[in-house]
């Protein structure tokens, strides 16, 4: 070994040591409004490693990855600048390790993107960054993802014993992921399970405000070390900043416009908890039961039809449009969403002209709204004082056993509102409405509390 070699060995071994020691006395406070200062080893398919460098004064990729390497005992095999090979997973023409990184976010920056660095690796400076990641792949991957929806890195929290939730999703995923133990706040929307609403109720945790208004003295009054909320409100990112500057390590994930973003939760809140391979096995089960219902609606699915939700049977709805993890769960299940032709996205206001034939067809209906029917004569009573603008659709007929007007309610409505684990069932269950003949199954009209006993899925992802 030549002396140059020497050298940068020991000084591996030395900042290893350090990250070592910085790990074991990891606290909240390590965390700067920016994330921690950590570098992530991605294999793909969400194999990832980190080494949280903790305070290292100015700790760059070249060295950083020969700690990491030596900390998980992996094989490091450099060609000059260039990275030859990581535990037998070899550097070739297609696909080789390359060295990314996320710019630090700007003010009202809404999307962060890895960029291969622009630096050799003993001059791409950690610190500098949103992220930093060696990562195996061709020139279309990018590593997986590594800040959350404001740009801040989720890697190297820990394991947090105190969590607060400011959204019902995120209660539903952090308890998914083995942590309603750890909770010791949520929103007073947060209802499911059932034991963290008891507890919110008797006092055992803390009441931090609304979904839409979360109170930062309340979430600071429950002590936590991790906080997670959701891009969907502008109040959560607002709290959020707060928190960091104080040194509260805060996740706040993508609002659920899609599976996959649902999924990209889970994996963060997973990261986030230290609990990343426990996370993949409820993002995995979940993406396994969508693909499952989705094999028998295309397998045995008839002629093409066009759904809408909405949110009410006013004259004006509020209507998915686009952009939703509904919508995208519509075409999942081989239907169209019937205002996907919007130029909006999201869920939007719609006026009654728009219900019409010769705007919107509309072959089913799916509404979701708290007072929904929970038996027949509920139902009928509903269909028969519809506004005209619904009857004139082609979902509605004169008798209500023959139209193709449902309703969720109770826990299915919550399905239909929170972008969470439960996704599968609410696939199943909206295919189960608009794909009876998939299913060989009669039409479920209504679905509350009961939604369970209409779907085959049994596992439940949030009850542990």
């Amino acid at each position: 070994m030549d002396t140059p070699t020497k050298i940068k060995t020991v000084l591996s071994m030395i900042l290893l040591i350090s990250c070592i020691m910085s790990t074991i006395f990891a606290t909240s406070n390590i965390t700067s409004a920016q994330g921690t200062n950590c570098l992530i080893l991605d294999f793909g398919d969400d194999e990832t490693y980190f080494i949280n460098l903790g305070d290292q004064e100015d700790p760059d990729a070249y060295d950083s990855l020969n700690s990491l390497c030596l900390m998980y005992e992996l094989d490091l095999k450099w060609d000059g600048n260039e990275v030859s090979e990581i535990d037998g997973v070899i550097s070739g023409e297609e696909k080789s390790w390359k060295l990314y990184v996320i710019d630090k976010p700007k003010e009202n920056q809404t999307a962060f993107e890895w960029r291969l660095s622009d630096n050799s690796p003993s001059d791409t400076k950690i610190k500098e960054y949103a992220s930093v990641a060696w990562a195996y792949g061709d020139a279309e991957n990018v590593p997986s993802n590594a800040v959350d929806a404001t740009g801040v890195s989720f890697y190297g929290y820990g394991h947090p014993q105190r969590i607060v939730s400011l959204a019902p999703s995120c209660t539903e995923t952090i308890c998914s992921v083995g942590g309603e133990k750890k909770l010791v706040g949520t929103d007073r929307y947060s209802n499911y399970p059932l034991s963290v609403k008891s507890a919110r109720d008797e006092g055992r945790i803390v009441d931090t405000g609304g979904f839409t208004n979360p109170s930062f003295e309340s979430i600071v009054k429950a002590k936590p070390d991790l906080v997670i909320g959701t891009d969907a409100q502008f109040a959560h990112k607002d709290v959020a900043k707060k928190l960091r500057s104080v040194g509260t390590n805060v996740l706040i994930v993508p609002e659920g416009e899609d599976v996959d973003s649902i999924l990209e939760s889970i994996m963060m809140t997973g990261t986030a908890m230290g609990v990343r391979e426990e996370a993949k096995v409820v993002a995995d089960g979940v993406e396994e039961d969508i693909e499952n219902i989705r094999t028998i609606i295309m397998n045995n699915s008839s002629a093409p039809k066009s759904v809408v939700v909405s949110l009410s049977l006013e004259k004006s709805p509020w209507v998915s449009s686009s952009g939703t993890y509904v919508s995208d769960i519509l075409d999942k299940i081989c239907v169209t969403n019937g205002f996907s032709y919007m130029n909006q996205s999201g869920w939007i206001m719609v006026n009654s002209e728009f219900l019409m034939p010769e705007y919107t067809k509309i072959d089913y209906l799916i509404v979701v709204m708290a007072d929904g029917p929970t038996n027949l004569d509920e139902y009928k009573k509903i269909l028969e004082n519809l506004p005209d603008e619904w009857k004139k659709t082609n979902a509605y007929n004169e008798d209500p056993l023959k139209s193709r007007i449902y309703f969720l309610t109770g826990e299915a409505g919550d399905l239909a509102s929170r972008p969470g684990p439960r996704v599968a069932q609410l696939t199943e269950l909206i295919g189960k409405m608009v794909q009876q003949s998939a299913f060989d199954s009669e039409a479920i009209r209504f679905a509350g509390d009961d939604y369970r006993d209409h779907i085959s899925i049994t596992t439940d992802p949030v009850i542990r």
